[in-house]
This record gives structure tokens, C-alpha cells and sequence, in this order.
């Protein structure tokens, strides 16, 4: 993120397969700030299964 930016965003790329799954969650924690403060440093990331049962 730039300077003076409030907000951002970044790609986490899911690799496609055929395989039926269970919906799975990750926690995504930012550190190292710099010059600067996180108002909320965590965020929860959810991958969907889309293949059908």
C-alpha cells in the first residue's frame, strides 16, 4: 500500500480442481507497519468449494 492510503487489496490465487470439499477458512494477520497503525490487523479469508457434491 502506498503512503496515505486507507485501504488495499491483494490477489490470492486458488488453484482450480475437481475435488468436492469442505468450505475452508484462513486468518490473515498484517504486521510491520511502517510509520503508521492498524485500526484491525486481522481478517478472516473463506474459500468456497464450487464443484457440486
Amino acid at each position: 500500500m502506498s503512503a496515505g492510503a486507507t485501504s488495499g487489496t491483494f490477489n490470492v490465487p486458488i488453484l482450480a480442481d475437481s475435488t468436492d470439499e469442505n468450505t475452508e477458512t484462513a486468518t490473515i494477520t498484517l504486521t510491520n507497519a511502517t510509520n503508521s497503525t492498524f485500526s484491525d490487523d486481522t481478517a478472516t479469508l473463506t474459500i468456497t468449494d464450487d464443484e457440486e457434491a
